[in-house]
């Protein structure tokens, strides 16, 4: 179904394509998602931890098993969310 862009302008016309039966969930949710799969993957790769394994003088593989454990921890909180609520 092509967009039809009426007189009140182009958001408008971009909230009916998300009223669309193929999105199955809407704005809030799809926004939610992308904050956490970008939250998770800043997790699994900590490139803010640069500064502080300068200060340090630790080694990135003595503090990733850390940032994994926080990740896998967040991913079940998450997933038990999306399950429960």
């Amino acid at each position: 179904m092509p967009l039809k862009v009426s007189e009140k302008g182009h958001l408008e016309a971009l909230m009916k394509s998300f009223q669309n039966d193929a999105f199955v969930y809407g704005l809030p949710q799809s926004i939610s998602t992308s904050e956490t799969v970008f939250s998770m993957a800043n997790m699994l790769q900590p490139f803010w931890a640069l500064p502080l394994l300068g200060i340090t003088k630790l080694r990135a593989k003595e503090i990733l098993p850390y940032t994994l454990v926080f990740m896998f921890l967040g991913a079940t909180i998450y997933v038990a969310g999306l399950l429960f609520f």
